[in-house]
């Protein structure tokens, strides 16, 4: 941890947030949500010293049978992108709605809605927007769980010319489950599959299984346990007419250390990134399947309950 001799390839980071909220948060309730992300020591020269920034703006309300909740965000953030395979500067653009009705004791429907704008400092990444709206179908299963179907349409919509072989139109059909299934268990999420077709009409028709799933368990008490499940189809950001299945789980565990204040964690990431387009006899990536993985360990310290500090490594 000392800068003045540092390793290769290591970086060390001060990461501050604050979370606001006005009303109560069972309830109607407006919020705001800032971060930062602070370089103390960067071993390559040619990364930048900027800071990163995460802000996101929201609201909940909700009557005796609606709801609707919002949010904006805007994230400048310099990271480590795992399809690149190199560290990428970008700004994004996020905006969320969500209207639930309940249309009986056991059953409500409801619409979502999501812009993405993604803008990358280097030249050579291509720009692209996504838009996206879904109809949902929910049904109680117990006293504080649901079931869902939803079907979505949207639209990946790159901002350059260098990018128009990865324009498409894109469909989905999911299950979902929300809510807390057992007094020990709760998850929230969908797995389903998607269908997309491009305006290259050179281009053939692709599908694939996408998901958002994570589910939380505390067996005995003073662990909790987590495990994340995920796949998304998104345009190549380094090249034309190419798609990336992003796929892969992540497994968490988080404890109480020697006394209430202290916890530790700990977590690993395994994943997968396949490619779909391009021509592998041109220096494409058609059929290519890249491995990663990774593992993080934490500490927090909790002085009060609205504050507390931590250390982490990530791998």
């Amino acid at each position: 941890l000392d800068p003045t001799n540092g390793a290769a390839n290591t970086s060390i980071s001060l990461v501050p947030g604050l979370l606001a909220i006005l009303g109560r948060p069972t309830g109607n309730h407006l919020y705001a949500d800032y971060g930062m992300i602070i370089p103390v020591y960067e071993s390559e020269a040619e990364v930048s010293d900027r800071p990163s920034h995460m802000l996101r703006l929201g609201s909940v309300y909700r009557t005796g049978k609606s709801q609707v909740q919002g949010q904006v965000g805007y994230r400048r953030l310099e990271d480590v992108d795992t399809v690149v395979g190199a560290r990428v500067a970008k700004q994004d653009v996020l905006g969320d709605l969500g209207v639930e009705h309940r249309i009986s004791g056991k059953s409500s429907v409801g619409l979502q809605g999501r812009v993405e704008m993604h803008e990358f400092d280097a030249e050579n990444y291509v720009d692209y927007n996504r838009y996206y709206g879904a109809g949902r179908l929910y049904h109680r299963v117990s006293p504080k769980s649901q079931v869902f179907v939803q079907g979505g349409i949207g639209r990946d919509d790159p901002q350059e010319a260098v990018g128009a072989g990865t324009a498409a139109d894109f469909y989905d059909l999911s299950l979902g489950v929300r809510g807390k299934q057992s007094p020990k268990f709760n998850s929230s999420g969908r797995v389903g599959y998607m269908w997309r077709t491009y305006d290259d009409e050179s281009r053939d028709d692709y599908a694939h299984w996408v998901a958002s799933l994570r589910a939380e368990s505390s067996p005995f008490g003073l662990s909790t346990f987590t495990g994340e499940l995920y796949a998304d189809i998104r345009p190549a950001i380094d090249s034309d007419a190419t798609d990336v299945v992003d796929q892969g789980a992540t497994l968490g565990v988080s404890r109480r250390l020697f006394t209430e204040r202290l916890r530790g964690n700990a977590s690993a990431t395994f994943g997968q990134i396949d490619y779909s387009g391009g021509d592998a006899e041109d220096g494409g990536r058609d059929g290519r399947t890249d491995r990663y993985w990774g593992f993080s360990l934490g500490v927090d310290w909790w002085s009060k309950e609205r504050f507390s500090v931590g250390l982490a490594y990530s791998y």
